[in-house]
This record gives C-alpha cells, structure tokens and sequence, in this order.
C-alpha cells in the first residue's frame, strides 16, 4: 500500500463499475462509453503532478495507468449515479458524428481557456473549475432537463469516490498523504482536502451534463416508460 497506494485506490473503484455494467445491461452501453470519453482527460493530470498532489505511479512516470484507470471510473461511475434511477425512461441516441461534433465544440474551448490560464500562473484546480462549471451551466441553458440526471450524480456519486478514498486511508500507509502540493488549502475533511471533495461533487455536476448532451439524453415519460422500468 506504502508505494503504490494510488494505484489500489483506483482498482477499488472498479467493482463497483463491474457490477452495475453486469446487472443493468440497458444502460451498458452509455456507462462504458462514459468511462471510455472520460480516460481522454488523463493526460492532463501531469500538470497536477508536485503542485497539487504527488502519487508514485507503476514505472515512476508523471503519467501512468493509475489515471487511465481513475478517469475511467469517474466516468463510469458518475454516468451510472445519473442513469441508473431513471431506469428505462432514460434513453441516448448515440450518433457518431454528432458526438465528435459537440465534443470538439467543448474541448476547442475549455482547452484554450485553461491553457490561458494556466500561463498566467493559475492553479490548476481553479482552472478544473473555471471550465467545467462554466460549461455545464452552459449546456444546463440548452437542454435544462439535463439537470434531472445531474442531480442524482450530485446525491449518489461523490459519498461513494469519497468513501473509496476514506477505505484506502484506513489500510495505512498514510493514502492521504499524496495530496502534498502547494496550490492546496491546507483544509481537510477527517485528513481528505476540501479541494478533492470539492472536485468529486463539481464532477457529478457537470460531466453527467456533459455526456448527456454529447449522446443526446432524454427522459421519456408516461405509463409505458414506467412499466418498462
């Protein structure tokens, strides 16, 4: 645990992904896929590296699996919070080209917007922030029914990445001590900073919004809806 507490920290998050992925076979599809978008945002988490926390990695690297498989879980895992309750009056339409359409419209932006900032000497959960609320607020305005999934992500998806992170502390081996970097507060909630809670509850807000738009989410009602669930 003591040199790759990182790395068991994110391998505790994947049964949970397994299990929903097998019991609710509906939904398979759109949690995978979630997990899948969201390993694109690894790469970024090597600016995080010394300034915000510092965890030993397989191979030593500013990068390695541990994120890949972090990313995939958040995904998975906050996608699943918001779907999952809706049961079959969710559906997506998945189309290829309309997906990497929108999803070009959003990173083209919220890159270039935190490349600027980042210039400027902003720390990086501020620019984690500064991008992704702006941006589910902005989707929220287009398709305000997004906020029905986002909500059950908010209620159910941050006490579960916070309770794996509090059973990864209490092996031992001082897990919480990875968040050693300068740009943090210093404030901590039973020894997890306030900036990490704080990410996994801006996390269930906005990504859910995120990839709902991307697959074109809805929410269908009536009697039929509701005998299928």
């Amino acid at each position: 645990m003591e040199s790759h507490g990182y790395l068991l920290a994110t391998l505790f998050g994947l049964p949970a992904v397994a299990v929903v992925v097998l019991a609710f076979p509906r939904h398979r599809g759109g949690i995978l896929l979630a997990g899948a978008l969201e390993t694109l945002h690894a790469p970024p988490l090597v600016f995080f590296q010394g300034v915000y926390w510092s965890p030993q990695r397989v191979g030593g690297l500013a990068l390695g699996l541990e994120d890949l498989l972090l990313c995939f879980s958040l995904g998975c895992g906050a996608w699943a919070a918001a779907a999952l309750p809706h049961g079959a009056r969710l559906r997506i339409d998945i189309q290829p080209k309309r997906f990497a359409r929108r999803a070009l419209i959003v990173a083209v932006p919220t890159t270039a917007i935190g490349f600027v900032l980042w210039v400027a000497g902003t720390g990086v959960m501020t620019i984690l922030f500064a991008t992704m609320l702006p941006t589910a607020a902005a989707l929220l305005f287009l398709r305000p029914r997004l906020w029905r999934l986002a909500a059950w992500s908010i209620a159910l998806y941050p006490p579960h990445y916070c309770a794996i992170l509090y059973f990864a502390e209490g092996l031992g081996a001082d897990f919480f001590a990875i968040w050693d970097g300068p740009q943090l507060s210093g404030a901590r909630l039973w020894g997890l900073p306030v900036e990490e809670i704080g990410f996994a509850y801006c996390f269930a807000f906005c990504y859910p919004v995120l990839f709902g738009w991307l697959v074109e989410a809805s929410l269908r009602e009536g009697p039929r809806a509701a005998r299928e669930a």
